[in-house]
């Protein structure tokens, strides 16, 4: 690692005047010094390594329920979509739409994490909020009762496996639980505790960096911060999900 990213490592994990989450979620692409953690797999190992010392991993503890009082769940949230199928851009979406259909049309139950029950589930508590996106995927275990937040990547996906486990994980501390829960529970779900995961395309950069251990940092900070891993993969009527 250079001077250059060890001066930009300083400033990443000591400006205590960003709120911790603009730091490790942030994806609106406005803050580059965010950014820097997800070039390579080299650098974002460095960052990994960092953030798991504990003056900057309790940073992470203090990221808070950000207060929304709009509804998690939308009303238009019908698996349908505007989009063609061949819009390459929005590849993850169609994947979360297919899911999602998968348990609305045809009942079905995927492996380890259950139903999906809702996707795109929005969280930020006003249009102004910044670098907060949407959760990919939910799921719903009924036998143990648990919520999965689920970041979903496709297979050309490049992005690192530190980016998707600190968006997601840091997705889970935003995330007003009570609240989540009384509008799941409408629904059916009596949610007891909420898990953050990611859910990676078998052969995808970030899952072989996991099932190769190619990132061992990251790894132990994923297993540090409850972050689940699970693995997807297309088959004959549809996708199923595995634990590598």
């Amino acid at each position: 690692m250079n001077n250059e990213d060890k001066q930009s490592a300083k400033q990443y994990l000591g400006n205590q005047d960003i709120p911790a989450w603009r730091w490790y979620a942030s994806n609106d692409g406005t803050d580059k010094k965010a950014q820097l953690n997800f070039c390579s797999k080299t650098r974002s190992e460095y960052f990994a390594e960092l953030i798991l010392k504990p003056e900057n991993f309790n940073r992470l503890g203090k990221i808070s329920e950000n207060g929304r009082t709009l509804p998690y769940i939308q009303k238009n949230h019908d698996g349908k979509t505007l989009r063609t199928a061949g819009d390459s851009t929005r590849e993850e979406e169609h994947i979360a739409l297919a899911l999602f259909r998968a348990t609305k049309d045809e009942q079905k139950t995927f492996a380890h994490i259950g139903r999906i029950v809702d996707y795109q589930t929005p969280l930020k508590k006003a249009q102004s909020d910044k670098g907060i996106g949407k959760i990919d995927l939910l799921a719903y275990h009924e036998s143990d009762k648990t919520l999965y937040l689920l970041e979903l990547k496709r297979a050309k996906s490049v992005e690192r496996l530190l980016r998707a486990a600190l968006e997601i994980y840091s997705y889970s501390k935003l995330l007003v639980a009570d609240k989540i829960k009384e509008e799941l529970k409408e629904r059916g779900c009596d949610v007891a505790q909420i898990k953050p995961a990611v859910l990676l395309f078998a052969d995808s950069s970030a899952y072989n960096e996991y099932v190769n251990n190619e990132s061992p940092n990251t790894i132990a900070l994923m297993q540090k911060l409850g972050v689940g891993f699970y693995g997807i993969r297309e088959t004959g009527d549809g996708y199923e999900v595995f634990v590598p």
